[in-house]
């Protein structure tokens, strides 16, 4: 019997089925992968909120600001019907392996973090902070 890892599984899922729900360090990253183009596309939940986005927040979105430095090419979505913002990476890759999978996952999931304690940062900003008597 040949043993395989879960990267290897995940892997090969993503060969035959082009897509798959991982966790990896604390996020749900969803994978979609094109064979035919060799796009790899990963996204994640990175910030939510109750019916509103803080100003602060929206200002992180805007093209002028920097958020964390990673060598992956990634990039902020504001869905505002879920009041949310995801973290996605779309890229070209050629040959997916184990390697390659498991550093893009790794430094995706780092870069989500980051960008989820900034994102907590600033929306603690537009709080108004109340004193009880």
């Amino acid at each position: 019997m040949h043993y395989k890892t879960p990267i290897k599984d995940l892997v090969d899922h993503l060969k035959h089925n082009r897509k798959a729900d991982v966790p990896v360090n604390g996020f749900m990253v969803a994978i979609e992968y094109a064979p035919v183009g060799a796009l790899l596309n990963m996204k994640t939940t990175v910030y939510q909120a109750v019916n509103y986005i803080p100003p602060s927040v929206r200002q992180c979105l805007s093209p002028q600001f920097k958020g964390p430095i990673s060598p992956l090419r990634t990039f902020l979505h504001l869905d505002e019907e879920k009041y949310a913002v995801s973290l996605n990476f779309d890229e070209s890759i050629q040959h997916i392996t184990q390697d390659t999978l498991t550093y893009l996952l790794e430094e995706f999931s780092w870069v989500a973090e980051e960008w989820r304690r900034l994102l907590e940062d600033h929306d603690q900003r537009d709080l108004l902070h109340v004193r009880a008597k």
